[in-house]
């Protein structure tokens, strides 16, 4: 049941988290949030391009995003564990996206995780935590909010924020996969707010990690709109 559920979400993944783009649109001009939303056309016409990494940067926040919720909340092995280092997804997504050149990156980044899951769906740790630590952090979520605070006017600071808006997709897409409930992000009126708790997060916290701190945000707004609507 669990299983026909998630292929109804990539079937019909626009999730209320912006219209999808048309492929002659420029990504660099996108919000960090509408990057899901770009179709694979898009990204194959933008390789070796600036634009082009920070779509890659959102699909690897998205993967470690829904990676943290499988590893962290239901106590299941890391999927991640199938890739060697952090080139390691981008065959796999350049393959896909060629396929399926109509299919958004979001939709592309359910499949490639469905992939990933194929090996090891419903494996658990045995001591409830294994090797999670080496394989949650794909691309630039594994630097410390030294890196974004320095980087936060700049390009690599677009690229940090594309992993975020990846990493809270991922992180939503997963929880409500799991619990059988409802998305929390297509209930948020503006996605500003969650980069701004972001930022101010990583200003307080510089030696932390970017995952650490995006996550957090996540699991904090998920616990405030939960409160509002009981």
């Amino acid at each position: 049941m669990k299983l026909l559920r998630l292929f109804s979400l990539i079937v019909g993944a626009t999730l209320a988290y912006g219209s999808a783009q048309a492929a002659d649109e420029t990504p660099s001009d996108f919000s960090p949030s509408e990057m899901g939303n770009l179709k694979c056309s898009v990204y194959n016409a933008y390789q070796g391009r600036t634009s082009h990494f920070f779509m890659l940067s959102w699909v690897q926040g998205y993967l470690s995003g829904t990676d943290t919720i499988r590893v962290v909340i239901f106590k299941q092995k890391s999927i991640l564990s199938a890739v060697k280092d952090n080139n390691g997804i981008i065959p796999m997504l350049n393959t896909n996206c060629s396929k399926e050149s109509d299919n958004t990156l979001l939709q592309v980044s359910m499949i490639m995780f469905l992939n990933f899951n194929s090996d090891s769906q419903k494996e658990k740790f045995s001591d409830g935590q294994g090797d999670q630590k080496t394989y949650l952090d794909l691309g630039v979520g594994h630097k410390t909010c030294d890196f974004f605070n320095l980087h936060q006017k700049d390009k690599m600071g677009l690229l940090a924020l594309s992993w975020f808006q990846g990493q809270l997709v991922g992180m939503d897409n997963a929880l409500a996969f799991g619990t059988l409930g409802d998305s929390f992000l297509g209930k948020v009126s503006d996605r500003n707010e969650l980069n701004e708790a972001f930022v101010q997060s990583c200003r307080a916290n510089p030696s932390q990690l970017i995952s650490t701190v995006g996550g957090r945000v996540f699991l904090n707004a998920a616990k405030k709109m939960r409160a509002k609507s009981q």
